[in-house]
């Protein structure tokens, strides 16, 4: 019988610096999220008879159209860097590697 060592650590079948898409993923639909979420405040804030109710409302929205700006910003660049690890050299990639090996 043969030992396998099927540590992640030296496992290729999914390098660490792919992390990167996922991590891009994640960040885009929290940022679709937030959008949403915007969007429908704003929506609402049309509907609302008081003023002030209105102006709350549009700031929340104004707010979550930040957050999801932001989060959309975070995704490009992570999508980024994980493309330039993806096409950088193994041992330049593992040196710019975020990642941390325990």
């Amino acid at each position: 019988m043969v030992a396998v060592d099927a540590s992640p650590a030296t496992s290729d079948s999914f390098p660490v610096h792919r992390l990167g898409y996922v991590t891009s993923g994640g960040l885009a639909l929290t940022g679709a999220a937030f959008g949403f979420i915007a969007r429908s405040e704003a929506i609402r804030a049309g509907t609302l008879t008081s003023a002030r109710e209105s102006s709350a409302t549009l700031v929340q929205a104004r707010d979550h159209a930040a957050t999801a700006n932001f989060c959309f910003a975070l995704a490009g660049a992570t999508a980024l860097y994980a493309l330039v690890l993806e096409f950088l050299p193994r041992p330049a990639a593992d040196a710019a590697s975020l990642a941390f090996r325990f």
